[in-house]
């Protein structure tokens, strides 16, 4: 291993640091807490994302090596604690003979041994056994449940019966470990396979199969744009994806295109946590690449509405790449293909003042600081249903027009005829329409005694209540009004309508 790649890996860990504890610095402590051991999974897009818009430069492409039969991946492991983010970034090396995840299915087996529990319907974030996590390849939650789900696959974890029926037991004898290497990968990709199969469709609950083996395995190894994947699969649900891109530019689509049309969405969460991720990051057999660069600030404000509410958050911590190509191992496990790597063979890892520069310049890149802007924090609820609500964020010299239109799109309402009221705090059952409503103006309204009610027309006369949960400046980048938190059970009833 040569010593460049440990100097820009330290330059990328401080980068890193430095940008969470910024971009989460108006986060809660509760936040921050649940937010450490899922950085693992948070950063791992990042590690195939360019560095520049369409450009090969990722990270994990600047460590390659053009050693034959050897392929690198970067080990994350991630926490908070009381001195702030903790983030490890190791470069890992893997060939036929000694592979990371072949080592981790023993590790996983000696947590298993006499007896260990595991909950196969538990989802994301599972987090591994103490005296696991720091041993395995990345503490990532969903790599320990893809452990889990193949040794299950392949007879290594067995369930106990009778009282013990919770209880899995490793089966150290198995005849999985009388294979070679090779034979070992090859047994662990086709069960891959089999598992992508099968809970692709349990979460799309298709009619029919999306995809089998064959296709996956042509598109590892033949395809590279993640669209031909999406193509055969709404082929095989009698769909012409094609089609479904053009109505998605549409605005006037019936409920029912709409519905479908969403559905890629999911097709493209559930692409990435059963094919995508563990085909690449966790067993290095294809090599995932984003065309456009990690935004911190925008990922964070994805996943930071649903990170406290217990529910799966594949949604938010999942997406399809855009390309994808065949590794040196990849080749050797699933034979050769035409899907080839798009750098050159030559490629030499940069010098670590070369990495400087390349974060500069990514850094330059940003729009320059915002001016302070004084915004509310508002929690936005059903009248008749207080469990589900938001919290947004909006700017205090907007108008409430603006806002309501901004609930549309986070309660995921069509538009329609609405009327603002005023609802006193001593009389919330009181409401007392808005005179001139379309420029009513947000710091206008005095939130210290009063809230807003929003009376739905489209949803048979639903209101929305609105009240103020603080005051503050806004001062970072991105549109306002913008979504900070979410309940529980407003997640859970998203959750079950996509």
């Amino acid at each position: 291993m040569q010593d460049p790649i440990f100097s820009y890996l330290q330059q990328f860990r401080s980068h890193l640091i430095s940008c969470l504890t910024k971009e989460a610095a108006e986060w809660t402590q509760q936040e921050r807490q649940a937010l450490g051991p899922l950085l693992s999974s948070f950063l791992r897009k990042w590690v195939y994302s360019a560095l520049f818009q369409d450009s090969a430069l990722a990270p994990i492409n600047l460590i390659q090596y053009p050693t034959p039969g050897l392929e690198m991946r970067l080990s994350l492991h991630g926490s908070y604690g009381e001195d702030g983010f903790s983030l490890m970034l190791t470069p890992v090396a893997d060939t036929l003979q000694s592979h990371h995840f072949l080592r981790d299915l023993w590790a996983l087996g000696e947590v298993f041994y006499p007896d260990g529990s595991y909950d196969p319907s538990g989802w994301f974030p599972l987090l591994a056994p103490s005296s696991l996590r720091d041993t395995l390849f990345t503490d990532d939650p969903f790599y320990y449940r893809y452990l889990c789900e193949i040794a299950i696959g392949l007879g290594l974890l067995k369930k106990l019966p009778g009282i013990h029926a919770a209880k899995w037991q490793f089966s150290p004898q198995a005849p999985f470990w009388s294979l070679s290497p090779l034979q070992q990968l090859q047994s662990i990709t086709e069960e891959a396979f089999r598992l992508a199969v099968r809970h692709i469709a349990a979460m799309l609950q298709a009619p029919s199969l999306p995809l089998d083996t064959e296709d996956i395995r042509q598109f590892c190894t033949q395809e590279f744009q993640t669209d031909a994947l999406f193509r055969q699969a709404y082929h095989h649900l009698g769909y012409d994806y094609d089609h479904l891109n053009d109505m998605a530019q549409r605005e006037d689509l019936s409920p029912e295109d709409e519905a479908l049309v969403s559905t890629a969405y999911t097709m493209g969460v559930a692409f990435d946590a059963w094919i995508f991720t563990p085909l690449g990051h966790y067993l290095s057999l294809i090599r995932p690449l984003y065309v456009t660069p990690f935004s911190m600030e925008e990922e964070l404000d994805w996943i930071r509405p649903t990170l406290l509410t217990g529910c799966t958050m594949e949604h938010e911590f999942f997406s399809p790449p855009h390309d994808i190509f065949l590794t040196s191992l990849g080749e050797a496990v699933l034979g050769p293909g035409t899907n080839k790597t798009p750098l050159r063979q030559n490629y030499l890892p940069l010098p670590p003042e070369d990495v400087d520069a390349l974060l500069a310049a990514r850094a330059m890149t940003y729009a320059p600081t915002p001016k302070a802007q004084p915004t509310f924090v508002l929690s936005v609820c059903f009248s008749d249903d207080p469990q589900c609500w938001k919290w947004v964020e909006a700017p205090c010299d907007g108008t409430l027009e603006a806002f309501y239109q901004a609930l549309l799109s986070y309660f995921g309402l069509e538009p329609g005829p609405h009327q603002f009221y005023l609802a006193s705090h001593t009389s919330p059952a009181h409401l007392h329409p808005l005179a001139n409503q379309w420029a009513y103006h947000m710091d206008a309204f005095n939130w210290e005694d009063y809230d807003l009610a929003i009376r739905l027309t489209v949803l048979n006369n639903e209101m929305l209540r609105v009240s103020l949960k603080e005051r503050r400046v806004y001062q970072k980048h991105g549109p306002l009004p913008r979504l900070l938190r979410q309940s529980r059970k407003i997640t859970l009833e998203e959750r079950e309508e996509s």
